[in-house]
């Protein structure tokens, strides 16, 4: 499949979106970890055991495959990895990096992952932080912003977690950046979408710890309480800004069901920030939605279809005909997942 710089994965439940995200996740802590169980665990499921179409008499493969462009590179990386599983052991039969159409390096059978391990070749070395740092995974549990504040020195991971545990450290970065002094005021503004009757957004650092606080006027003072006091949706929908906006950015963003906790009528706010985020360069982002009403804050040609066939998750673009009918005004994208069910187009005519 290939991925617009802000694409938008819609489809029923069941048909493969969260395990293309999963996929992502897998590869890119296989890589940290140099843990290969990481990729098996997505493979291993109900209906996709490594094992269970030859019912363990037959070694199996399994390969990832991804092609991507660097920011302030030339041309195109294409990484890919190949497993063999045998009996209850996972092994490596390839794994190979290009740049360009030239490859980079090119291994077979070989007992440990090598992208990353060569330091001597800068394309190498890239690719291993491009696919292990510079790639964030999002779906953020309702109690996010509300656990004590894990210092970012403390992750191996950088930037803004997934699980977003070092939201304080990420805000400050962010209120910090003179390189984007406009980063905070529009994370401020946005959030007054969610709640107008707050007053502002800061770091508190009178106490012994500092904390994100929200101010509210009462009367002619001005009082502020912890962020992990807000409700679940203004926390949430905070996240996504902490995430869009981190310092630095990350070049890969990926939000599963942002619309979860949150107001459909602050729904555009959030729709605008991925927007503008693409926009100023700042990275790629990838959403799954089930929300008619995110939906349609995006463009046709931003919307890819996941459908499974045969046990086969497809990704592709909208069927012609739902395309010229959402250019044409006739259908609004939120129609999509309500009155007319988006369909993938004709792999022979429209390639994915």
């Amino acid at each position: 499949m290939e991925l617009e710089p802000l694409t938008v994965l819609i489809g029923r439940s069941g048909t493969g979106k969260s395990n293309f995200v999963k996929a992502i996740r897998a590869l890119r802590q296989t890589l940290q970890s140099r843990n290969l169980s990481f990729i098996s665990d997505v493979a291993n499921r109900p209906g996709r055991n490594f094992q269970n179409k030859q019912n363990g008499t037959q070694p199996l493969e399994q390969s990832i495959d991804v092609s991507y462009t660097i920011p302030r590179l030339k041309g195109e990386q294409n990484y890919y990895l190949v497993l063999k599983s045998e009996g209850s052991g996972i092994s490596i039969l390839s794994e190979a990096l290009q740049q360009n159409g030239d490859f980079i390096f090119e291994n077979s059978n070989k007992p440990r992952l090598e992208l990353g391990n060569h330091t001597e070749l800068r394309a190498s070395t890239f690719a291993f932080k491009y696919l292990t740092q510079q790639i964030g995974c999002y779906d953020f549990p309702g109690n996010v912003l509300e656990q004590t504040n894990v210092p970012s020195r403390q992750i191996p991971e950088a930037g803004f977690v997934d699980r977003g545990v070092n939201y304080q450290d990420t805000a400050r970065t962010i209120y910090e950046n003179s390189s984007e002094p406009y980063a905070w005021d529009s994370i401020k503004g946005t959030m007054r979408l969610i709640n107008p009757n707050s007053t502002s957004l800061k770091i508190d650092q009178s106490e012994k710890r500092s904390l994100l606080v929200v101010g509210y006027r009462d009367h002619e003072n001005e009082i502020f309480q912890d962020v992990a006091q807000e409700s679940e949706g203004y926390r949430r929908y905070l996240a996504h800004l902490l995430a869009v906006y981190q310092n630095p950015s990350k070049d890969v963003l990926i939000f599963e069901h942002p619309e979860m906790g949150i107001h459909p009528s602050a729904l555009q706010g959030l729709a605008n920030e991925f927007q503008n985020h693409v926009g100023r360069g700042r990275g790629q982002i990838i959403i799954t939605t089930h929300s008619p009403q995110l939906l349609d804050y995006f463009e046709p040609e931003q919307i890819r279809v996941v459908e499974i066939v045969n046990q086969e998750t497809r990704i592709g673009k909208l069927a012609p005909e739902q395309f010229e009918s959402l250019k044409e005004k006739l259908l609004i994208p939120g129609e999509l997942l309500t009155v007319d069910a988006a369909r993938v187009a004709d792999l022979a005519t429209n390639s994915p």
